[in-house]
């Protein structure tokens, strides 16, 4: 049985690894704000291209550069691989993400929790918006799912890899209007998708192509909140809503049971499509 001792010696690098993230991310948000009030500061919130740059770009972008700058000058350049542009790894995390949001969707309609009608957006719009969110969720896949989730993963089990970065992901949305157990489980199981995505393929394209098309698509196409922020300029605006266990008027369909058991479930597909990395989730 191991000591305390040989417990602390083992895995205190894990907290000073978990430490580094926040900071990454502190230092982001910061360089984003310097950003936005440098060179943004007449930017209009309340214009549809003002709200979408400041919610979904120039808060996120430079955390990308900085954490590619801290992996290309670490030992782990072979890591970079990940990022090696693969067209059906991007489709496949396209259609996963537009996929599961949509089921989960169609379970909150169907309960007659949501009903929709279509929204007068400019097309143009929902472009530049697809471009930001996929910056915007590129930018916590390569904190969470790259830079924490590998460090870890180099010297511990890969489960210990997913369940860490996974818990970070879903505490980063503790301050988020509307978070309950619910929403921060649900955020957690999704982390392990996506994470497993990441092991199975060694990619990072299919995982932040999943996290954005699952954004844009409740956001920009349903217009349903995005992990409690409102939603604004969407295909479909609601025309009512019900809260229940289907769905949650302020934080959206991320904060429902039929968030948790869709994850679940393509979970399981990918691990029987995947049994042998399965197999060796459990060994470093």
């Amino acid at each position: 049985m191991i000591t305390i001792k040989e417990f602390i010696k083992k895995y205190k690098d894990i907290p000073f690894t978990v430490i580094q993230t926040l900071i990454i991310d502190f230092l982001s948000l910061t360089a984003g704000g310097f950003i936005v009030g440098l060179f943004f500061s007449n930017l209009d919130l309340n214009k549809p291209i003002g709200k979408i740059m400041n919610d979904y770009l120039l808060f996120t972008f430079p955390l990308i550069v900085i954490v590619i700058i801290i992996v290309y000058n670490s030992k782990n350049k072979d890591l970079l691989k990940r990022f090696d542009f693969k067209k059906n790894k991007l489709l496949m995390g396209l259609a996963l993400g537009f996929l599961m949001n949509t089921l989960c969707i169609l379970v909150a309609y169907l309960h007659n929790d949501l009903t929709f009608s279509l929204s007068k957006v400019n097309a143009l719009i929902l472009i530049f918006a697809f471009i930001c969110v996929f910056v915007q969720s590129a930018s916590e896949e390569v904190l969470c799912r790259f830079y924490l989730f590998e460090s870890i993963r180099l010297k511990h089990k890969v489960i210990l890899a997913i369940i860490i970065n996974s818990l970070v992901f879903a505490l980063f949305h503790i301050e988020n209007d509307g978070i309950n157990a619910i929403s921060l489980t649900s955020l957690f199981i999704d982390a392990i998708f996506v994470s497993l995505l990441v092991y199975y393929y060694d990619d990072m394209w299919i995982a932040m192509a999943q996290h954005a098309a699952w954004n844009f698509n409740q956001a920009f196409l349903f217009g349903l909140p995005n992990s409690g922020f409102p939603a604004y300029s969407s295909l479909l605006k609601i025309s009512s809503s019900n809260n229940s266990i289907f769905y949650d008027k302020v934080f959206g369909i991320e904060g429902t049971i039929t968030a948790i058991i869709v994850d679940l479930l393509f979970i399981i597909i990918f691990a029987l499509i995947n049994k042998e990395k399965t197999k060796k989730l459990f060994s470093k």
